[in-house]
This record gives C-alpha cells, structure tokens and sequence, in this order.
C-alpha cells in the first residue's frame, strides 16, 4: 500500500502517492469514480513497478525511462501548493512534481527535474497519464504526419477533421506527432480530463504528443523539448489539467 496526500481544486480532488513514487493515482471529480487507471496486475520492468495514474520519466525511452521509483518522496506542502521530490538518482539526477491550482477545478502539474550529478544530461521531460481502456479517447492533431509505432496498425486510428481518434477494443498500438498548444483528453461518464502541453518551444521534427494503447488501459503522454541540462541545473515541463462534467 503506498502512503499518500491530497490536494484538491474545487470540487476536484486529487491523490498522490509519496512513499513511491510521486505519481498522482487518483483524480475524481465531486467524490465521482476516479478518472485515471490503477494497476493491479502488477506489472513491472525488472525493479520498476507500474502503480498506473500519472508518472513522470524521461525520453527518449531506455533503461533509465524505468528507473525505480519505489523509495518514499520528500513532501513539502505550502500556500503556492504541493510539491513531491523523489530521492536523488545515483547519477544526480532528482524528479519532482510539483501541483498547483489553475482556477477552478484545474492543476497545473510541473515535471522538474534537477542536474546534480557531475555530467551533461540530455533528453526530454515526459509526462505519461494512465486511464481506463474503457474511456472515449480524443487528441488534437492537425499534422499528416504521424509516427505510427512497430506492430501498430494505422487502420486503428482514425485522423480526420483535426482529431486523432484510437478505435474501441482490445488493439495495441502508440502514435506520436507534434502539435503546438496540443492537447488529449480522456472521456467518462464520471467527467473528462484535458491535458494540454504549455511547452511551446519544441522542434517541429519531435513529438510532443503520444497516444499509448492497450487491452486494460490507455496513456496520454506529452514530452517537453529535447534539451541538455548541465550540473547545478534544472528544467521543467508543464502540463495543464482540466475536468469537465
């Protein structure tokens, strides 16, 4: 079981995980059913547990995108809101979410991570939302061109009228692509999630958005730009989150 805090922005409330971690595991809106996904296969890559709900990793995806992340956070809870730092990574590395309110019902969620190691660091901030299979997936996409991931089938998404669109089911498959002020969004009877990417700064030729999908659930991703990060220094990339009813 892993020990949590809340935070809540109206009628919004939710629950972070900080003995892992941090990951926001629930979302609910009026004390309705929670929006995101919670695993309970267990489903793991070597030491690295999957927990579900909201994480934050790095790109491109290697090894170090499942770093551990099952030691307990460091927790600091002030007027300005909630901020969750996990423990430093041997190559000084530390990964913080920090959750503000954005007006009523509505978080800003910033992914900072800190250089504190001894060597350049070079990649992008990623931010990844697990939600139930069940929910209606929608995603602003403007671009023909769509990176469609090995052992997906196009016929499986649907582009049309601004819109990328996975098909119902049980089909598995990932598709990328950019799109300024873009946005993915989750849809359930108990409320739909919005989740915009505020990075504006990304090279056209990577992608800023990625829709993930499977069986059990599906994953709503955005990446900040791929920058170099030297010690001392930090970065951030901020997501804005929105339910509506």
């Amino acid at each position: 079981m892993i020990s949590t805090v809340k935070y809540a922005a109206g009628d919004t409330e939710m629950i972070v995980g900080v003995s892992a971690g941090p990951r926001i595991l629930s979302l609910r809106y009026n004390g309705g059913e929670n929006l995101l996904y919670v695993d309970h296969t267990g489903f793991s890559v070597g030491e690295w547990k999957m927990y579900g709900g909201h994480r934050f990793t790095i790109a491109p995806e290697t090894a170090a995108s499942y770093y551990p992340d099952n030691t307990p956070c460091e927790v600091l809870e002030t007027a300005a809101g909630l901020l969750i730092k996990a423990r430093q990574r041997p190559d000084g590395l530390r990964f913080s979410i920090k959750i503000t309110t954005a007006g009523t019902d509505g978080f800003n969620i910033h992914h900072i991570l800190e250089n504190n190691g001894t060597e350049n660091w070079t990649g992008a901030l990623w931010g990844i939302t697990c939600v139930p299979r069940t929910a209606d997936i929608l995603a602003s996409c403007n671009t023909p061109e769509v990176n469609y991931w090995p052992g997906t089938d196009p016929g499986n998404w649907e582009l049309a009228a601004g819109y990328m669109i996975p098909a119902p089911g049980e089909h598995r498959g990932k598709t990328g692509w950019y799109e300024e002020w873009g946005w993915l969004a989750a849809i359930q009877p108990a409320g739909t999630l919005i989740i915009r990417n505020k990075d504006h700064n990304i090279e056209k030729q990577h992608n800023n958005l990625e829709v993930f999908v499977c069986k059990d659930y599906a994953e709503l991703e955005t990446l900040g730009p791929q920058q170099t990060i030297a010690p001392g220094c930090s970065t951030e990339h901020l997501q804005h989150w929105h339910i509506f009813i």
